[in-house]
């Protein structure tokens, strides 16, 4: 009688945690925010450091109020990684109640009121920048110039690097800095390729149409096609499994309509307020493209029909 030998199936590597993956994604995020710092001084920090404080506070009153494991979710970073999100794209000079505002939205309605995390509709972070530009347009649009500059001209750090950097090259290494935060998280392969690539595609081909259309220009900056604000978007923003795209042709899809509908909107409301909003109508059709776009099984082959001659 014939044997068949059995043996131990080796072991699969241990899946990341979600504490692990949101830890990653605060490391990655560090390079960029003090490129922040270092540009704009203790304001930038100060940001930062409230809205963390708020985003910790809502946290752990609807954990609370929802009788959920306080020190489990409190542990898991996910609150942080929204909150430096939010930090890195208001003005540095914005009041601290800007962050209570966008904070309070970001936890409390855009997480916590959807279920909690996993179960969120809509992008927490952008939510909240949502809301601090349509409660407090005036604060949001604040200006501050950066450490470097003493002229008086200053804008919240992405949009002024955005539109016209500062003094030296810290444009450009603002830009790297996200750029390897994001470089780092494809590495490690905790966010997929395909969102962020068409999301700076379609971001800079939209860039290049519109200014092309505006003042007939054909040749554009490498900081105009790709600006800070899209580089921390296309890595740290579109790339949440939770309110984006699970499939390859989703992602895609996804990615693109970010980058189109966000140049299209920032024309008009500044490159932080068209990521937001671009985000946010994107999150509205993402579990419409996954279903319409995510590939089926493959075809069976249909039974041959029988000859029914005699």
């Amino acid at each position: 009688m014939n044997r068949i030998a059995i043996s131990a199936t080796p072991e699969l590597p241990p899946a990341r945690s979600l504490r692990q993956i949101m830890a990653m994604v605060m490391l990655a995020l560090a390079p960029g925010a003090m490129a922040g710092v270092v540009g704009f001084g203790f304001s930038a920090l100060l940001q930062i450091f409230l809205a963390l404080s708020f985003a910790l506070l809502f946290e752990a009153v609807m954990l609370k109020l929802r009788a959920q494991p306080m020190i489990r979710f409190l542990t898991d970073f996910s609150a942080p990684v929204t909150a430096v999100l939010f930090a890195l794209l208001i003005p540095p000079s914005a009041p601290w109640w800007v962050a209570a505002i966008g904070m309070g939205v970001a936890i409390v309605l855009a997480k916590h009121c959807f279920g909690g995390l996993g179960r969120n509709l809509f992008n927490p972070a952008m939510a909240g920048i949502a809301a601090v530009w349509l409660c407090a347009p005036q604060e949001f649009a604040a200006m501050l110039a950066p450490a470097s500059v003493s002229d008086g001209n200053s804008t919240s750090p992405l949009h002024n690097f955005a539109t016209n950097g500062f003094s030296g090259r810290s444009h450009e290494w603002l830009a790297i800095a996200y750029a390897l935060g994001g470089i780092f998280l494809l590495r490690k392969k905790i966010i997929p390729w395909q969102t962020p690539f068409a999301t700076l595609t379609a971001a800079a081909l939209s860039n290049f149409f519109l200014m092309t259309y505006a003042s007939g220009e054909t040749s554009m900056p490498l900081s105009r096609a790709f600006p800070e604000v899209w580089i921390l978007g296309a890595f740290f923003v579109v790339t949440d499994p939770v309110t984006g795209c699970i499939s390859a042709r989703g992602r895609l899809l996804f990615g693109a309509g970010v980058g189109i509908l966000g140049c299209v909107i920032g024309q008009w409301s500044g490159p932080v307020v068209g990521l937001a909003s671009a985000v946010l109508l994107m999150n509205c059709v993402a579990p419409w493209l996954d279903q319409h776009f995510r590939p089926g099984p493959p075809p069976t082959a249909s039974a041959a029909p029988q000859d029914a001659s005699p």
